[in-house]
């Protein structure tokens, strides 16, 4: 199915588009034209399409509590920050937050344990 950015576009900006029933294919082509959509609508679609592959929870503020969240969809990943209300009467906080299209990359983290040695008041 071929399709053109500015209709999918046009029609979500009209409330014509039902996410479900989109493609992921399509979804990506929302995204990707994605200069002309709110970060809301963005991390609107990710939440409903996107399955999660990371969550970091920052420390706790007042009212928020920032999360760094990543997404997977048809083998790419989008990492958005937003901040998550601590109470009930705060709202999702996702002013200056961007979106950033992201790539897995594997390290290896060499770590220093310290164990016991037998005990040296025992004689031994």
């Amino acid at each position: 199915m071929r399709f053109k950015k500015e209709e999918l576009l046009d029609k979500w900006f009209k409330s014509e588009i039902e996410i479900s029933k989109l493609s992921e294919e399509e979804i990506l082509c929302l995204i990707d034209g994605s200069a002309d959509l709110l970060q809301e609508d963005i991390i609107y679609i990710l939440n409903e399409v996107g399955e999660t592959v990371e969550i970091e929870r920052g420390e706790p503020h007042r009212w928020v509590t920032y999360v760094t969240e990543v997404k997977e969809i048809m083998g790419r990943f989008f990492e958005f920050k937003y901040g998550e209300p601590n109470t009930e009467m705060q709202d999702y906080d996702y002013n200056g937050i961007g979106i950033i299209e992201v790539f897995p990359k594997e390290i290896t983290i060499k770590r220093t344990v310290y164990v016991r040695k037998e005990n040296l008041w025992n004689g031994k």
